[in-house]
Formats: structure tokens, C-alpha cells, sequence
């Protein structure tokens, strides 16, 4: 997660294969989503097209704000 001109990015989130459905990526999400309440800023994310990151994204409360060639553009309010 980095800072960027509209709030906070997370600019990749990978899981290795063996441990996704395990829990992994919403645990580290939750640290993510608690620190960018903390500062009250909203938090952006890109998924590749046809991802089942979409589906992961959409689920943890993300917003699709916009569609790409090859990218969704996601995004979480600031909450607190």
C-alpha cells in the first residue's frame, strides 16, 4: 500500500496458489483496510481482467469505478 494524489493504493496483492481460499488475502486485507481507516483515506486497487481477483475484491467491499482494455479500477471509501 502506497500513498497516491486520490488516498492510498494497494499496488499488488499476491497470494501463492497453495494458500488462497485459506483465509490469507482477506487476513491481509484487514490490516490494509484498518490502517487506511486509520488515516481516513480511501484505498484503490487494479485487477487484470477476467481475474477471479475481481470476484475477491468485490467480495472485501471494493467498488468498480472503471474499465480498462486489460484492467478494472476498484475502489474502497474511507471509512471512520
Amino acid at each position: 500500500m502506497k500513498p497516491d494524489d486520490a488516498g492510498l493504493m494497494l499496488d499488488h496483492l499476491y497470494i501463492d496458489p497453495r494458500y488462497q481460499g485459506r483465509g490469507v488475502g482477506a487476513a491481509v486485507l484487514a490490516e490494509i483496510f484498518a490502517e487506511a481507516d486509520r488515516q481516513g483515506k480511501p484505498l484503490r486497487v487494479t485487477a487484470l481482467r477476467g481475474s477471479d481477483s475481481n470476484r475477491f475484491y468485490i467480495r472485501h467491499g471494493f467498488t468498480l469505478v472503471r474499465e480498462a482494455e486489460w484492467d478494472n479500477y476498484y475502489v474502497r471509501p474511507a471509512i471512520g
